[in-house]
């Protein structure tokens, strides 16, 4: 539990030299040596505490099924529970980045007041009360922010300005480090991706018989896409759904 609450406040202190360390390798490989560099070594540990908890709950060779049985499927339970509590509440709620340092305290509280630290909850208490109150400095502070303009529950956001071979400015919005969209201001034409230009052309044959068009975007990103539908037929009705706000702000 100690080894896994520190490899899990490691997270957050690589995070931000394993984005800039591998950000010259292909999209695949860097994705793949990202998670394995992040999460292997946490995985690895926080998996060894099933089996060390077997352990010490067998009291004979007749209560092994039993005891397996109820301690894996007490597992399992908080596996599922724990997919769906941190996919809808808690990221929507505290932001990734809070809840991977919660998970560190958790673990080290646990490891303190329940490891072989626990005949002494003075020493116990001593390492706690530091651990917190790095905890709510790395809240308040810039620490581990990482080179976002914004970072919001959902992504790590930044603009950045590039001419891409078009001799203009042209601003590219990047939700965790992937260019989601271009856009040049002042030309909602410009659609440099192929499927941008297909949704356009697939509006343009639907608007010929129906120029008053409605279009539902899941996801807005860069709005391109609404932005130069909108341009190109002012009576169609054009809805954005969009998860994160702070996407929409930018």
């Amino acid at each position: 539990l100690l080894a896994g609450s520190l490899t899990s406040f490691g997270v957050l202190a690589l995070l931000p030299i394993l984005i800039d360390a591998l950000r010259y390798l292909p999209l695949v490989p860097r994705l793949l040596a990202l998670n394995a560099g992040l999460f292997f070594l946490p995985s690895c540990l926080l998996g060894m505490v099933t089996p060390l908890v077997v352990k010490q709950a067998i009291t004979d060779l007749g209560s092994v099924g039993g005891v397996v049985g109820r301690l894996y499927a007490i597992s399992t339970a908080g596996s599922i529970l724990g997919v769906y509590l941190t996919g809808f509440v808690l990221v929507a709620t505290l932001g990734a980045r809070t809840v991977v340092l919660l998970v560190a305290v958790v673990l080290l509280a646990l490891a303190l007041f329940f490891g072989r630290l626990r005949q002494s909850r003075t020493v116990a208490v001593i390492l706690l009360v530091p651990t917190l109150g790095l905890a709510g400095h790395t809240l308040r502070s810039q620490l581990w922010q990482g080179p976002c303009l914004v970072e919001t529950h959902y992504y790590c956001i930044q603009v950045t300005e590039d001419d891409v071979g078009l001799h203009r400015p042209v601003m590219e919005l990047h939700l965790d480090h992937l260019i989601h969209s271009y856009t040049a201001i002042g030309d909602p034409d410009l659609l440099r991706y192929d499927y941008t230009q297909i949704f356009a052309e697939t509006a343009r044959y639907v608007a010929q018989g129906r120029p008053a068009l409605r279009a539902l975007f899941i996801g807005g990103g860069g709005y391109t896409v609404p932005i130069h539908l909108e341009s190109k037929y002012p009576l169609a009705a054009i809805e954005v759904i969009e998860i994160d706000p702070g996407v929409i702000r930018g």
